[in-house]
């Protein structure tokens, strides 16, 4: 037995190893990428073909599945996004970048997200009533909210009583204007071809800016259906950096990922609650890795 799982093991490792280098693509006549360039459906595609080339086709499945060879929908922003809950201290939230659809594969896991990472650069206002916080994410009321959207067909103009908050429907901006939102819950969307609008299902958060910092401090948190890997030793800079724990139980982040579907989009909200908190916004990715075999 233990030579059996050690010759499959090896082979597993063999293959893949085949499939990755130069000289398995180019003996294959396929396309060669560029190894920054985001994962598309096409390239998964390649790899299980070389893969099915050594191995069995369930076997090669378990491979890419195990290196995760997802490929990704992305969305990023840079400017200048000011969230203010004001003297008042009401719940303010604005949107600062929206994915594109979720793809629709033929033959894709009903499971289809993987992995969520959100990366933002943030503060809030410099400076809090409470010194024994400062410099933490302890009791930050500047943080940063993950939305799962789903398009819904426009109400029927005749039916008021149907109608969705025009918070939620989509803007022609791809992105948001520089501005400084006091509005209650202001949530401006980016813009679908359809024209359609985006219902909220469900949302948790991610994480909180440092308290009472007023420099602009990168954070990325990830969230996964697989336990997280380790980041390589001596890893700097604020994309590999380790990721910060998101302030979501792992439950509510597995209900988040789990329901998502094809068509869906995934929005990153920045928040502020109680007065005078802010939380300026210079900068935001994110990043849905997903299973289409």
């Amino acid at each position: 037995m233990g030579n059996t799982v050690s010759s499959v093991g090896d082979a597993v490792v063999g293959a893949a190893m085949w499939a990755t280098t130069p000289s398995a693509a180019a003996s294959t006549g396929r396309r060669r990428r560029r190894s920054d360039a985001p994962l598309e459906y096409d390239d998964v595609l390649e790899v299980l073909d070389v893969l099915s080339q050594r191995l069995p086709t369930e076997l090669a499945l378990h491979v890419i599945e195990a290196a995760e060879f997802w490929p990704s929908v992305a969305q990023s922003w840079t400017g200048d996004l000011t969230v203010s809950a004001g003297p008042q201290g009401r719940r303010t939230a604005r949107t600062c970048v929206v994915t594109p659809p979720l793809p629709s594969v033929e033959g894709a896991p009903e499971q289809l997200v993987r992995r969520v990472s959100v990366w933002t650069d943030s503060r809030d206002q410099g400076y809090s009533s409470f010194p024994q916080h400062h410099g933490t994410r302890d009791a930050s009321s500047s943080w940063f909210e993950l939305v799962l959207l789903r398009p819904s067909p426009p109400p029927p103009p005749s039916d008021p009583s149907s109608s969705l908050p025009p918070e939620f429907l989509i803007a022609h901006d791809p992105a948001p204007a520089p501005a400084t939102a006091t509005s209650h819950e202001s949530y401006p969307l980016d813009t679908s071809p359809s024209g359609a609008a985006l219902s909220p299902v469900l949302s948790v958060r991610l994480h909180s800016n440092l308290h009472s910092t007023p420099t602009f401090v990168p954070f990325t948190t990830v969230l996964s259906l697989s336990r997280p890997r380790s980041p390589a030793p001596g890893a700097a800079g604020s994309i590999v950096d380790p990721p910060t724990p998101a302030c979501c139980t792992a439950d509510e982040a597995t209900r988040l990922l789990e329901a998502a579907r094809a068509g869906d989009r995934f929005a990153v909200r920045a928040c502020a609650q109680y007065p005078m908190w802010v939380n300026r916004v210079r900068g935001c990715a994110v990043k849905v890795e997903v299973a289409v075999l």
